[in-house]
C-alpha cells in the first residue's frame, strides 16, 4: 500500500476515535459527519485521479477499485476536506471545538507517522550510483551510462508477488516510452532464475541487469520490494515508490519525472 494513503488511514482512525469520544462527552453529533466528508474526499480525489489517467484504467476495469496504487489527487481531496470543514464549522458553531479537536489528533497522527518514515525512505540528494552491474551474458554496464535520459529504475525478484504483478505494467510502459531508459535490477538471483521467469512469463525487457550484492538496495536504502526509482537526466533521483505500481500510479510518476525535466531544460 502507498504510504500516504496509508498514513491517511491512520489519520483518519485517530481522527474518528477522537470524535467519537467528544461526541459522546459533549452530547454533539460529530463522527457520522465527518465520515461523510472522509467519504466523499475520497471519492472525489479517486475519481479526479482516474479521470486524469483514464486512458490507463480503461484497459482494466477492476484496477478503478485498487486503491493499493495510491491513485489519489491529494490536492482535491484535501480541497473537499477544508471547504466541508468550514461549511460543517459555520452551520454548527457548538462543533467547532470538537472538529478542530479531532482533525488536529488525526493530523498530529500524520505528522508523526511521516517523521517515522524519513528515517526509512530511499535517499533522494545523491546522483545516479557509479555501480557497475552485469547484464544477463553477464558483461558489465555502468549505470552511468543511461544518463542523458530519464531514468526509471525497477528493484525486484521473480519470488516477489508484487513485482511479478507490476511487470507487464513496466514492459508495456518501456514500449511506449522511447525518451525514457528503464532499468530493472534483479536483486541477489542468477541469470538462469531470471531468464526462465521471463520466458515463462513471456516478458521482453530491456537491460535487465543483475544485482548479485544487492548493492542499489543498499543505495537506496530500501526496506522492501518493489522499489522503483525516478531519475533525471542528470541522474538525480527526482520520487520514487515503494511497492506495486499500476498503470495509472505509474503514468502519474512518468508525468511528474518528465514534468521535472521541462522543467531542468528550461
Amino acid at each position: 500500500m502507498d504510504a500516504s494513503l496509508l498514513f491517511s488511514l491512520l489519520a483518519l482512525v485517530v481522527t474518528f476515535l477522537v470524535a467519537a469520544y467528544l461526541e459522546k462527552k459533549q452530547g454533539i453529533t460529530l463522527e457520522s459527519r465527518l465520515w461523510w466528508l472522509a467519504a466523499l474526499a475520497a471519492v472525489v480525489g479517486r475519481v479526479v485521479f482516474v479521470w486524469q489517467f483514464w486512458p490507463q484504467y480503461q484497459t482494466d476495469w477492476l484496477s478503478l477499485l485498487n486503491i493499493r496504487d495510491g491513485g489519489f489527487n491529494w490536492q482535491a481531496a484535501l480541497l473537499v476536506l477544508v471547504v466541508g470543514l468550514g461549511v460543517l464549522g459555520w452551520r454548527q458553531p457548538a462543533s467547532r471545538t470538537g472538529l478542530a479537536l479531532s482533525v488536529g489528533a488525526g493530523a498530529l497522527s500524520f505528522g508523526i507517522a511521516f517523521a517515522l518514515l524519513m528515517g526509512l525512505k530511499p535517499a533522494t540528494s545523491v546522483q545516479l550510483p557509479t555501480v557497475v552491474l552485469r547484464n544477463l551474458q553477464h558483461e558489465p554496464v555502468a549505470l552511468t551510462q543511461f544518463k542523458g535520459k530519464p531514468v526509471v529504475l525497477n528493484l525486484w525478484a521473480s519470488w516477489c508477488p508484487p513485482c511479478r504483478r507490476e511487470m507487464p505494467v513496466m514492459q508495456a510502459a518501456q514500449q511506449q516510452h522511447d525518451e525514457v531508459h528503464f532499468v530493472f535490477a534483479n536483486q541477489a538471483e542468477t541469470s538462469d532464475v531470471i531468464q526462465h521467469y521471463l520466458q515463462t512469463e513471456n516478458l521482453q525487457l530491456d537491460h535487465v541487469l543483475l544485482d548479485t550484492h544487492t548493492e542499489l538496495a543498499q543505495w537506496v536504502q530500501s526496506r522492501g520490494l518493489p522499489t522503483t526509482l525516478f531519475i533525471d537526466a542528470e541522474g538525480n533521483m527526482q520520487s520514487y515508490r515503494m511497492g506495486e505500481l499500476s498503470a495509472a500510479s505509474l503514468a502519474s510518476h512518468l508525468q511528474a519525472l518528465q514534468s521535472s525535466q521541462s522543467e531542468i531544460a528550461h
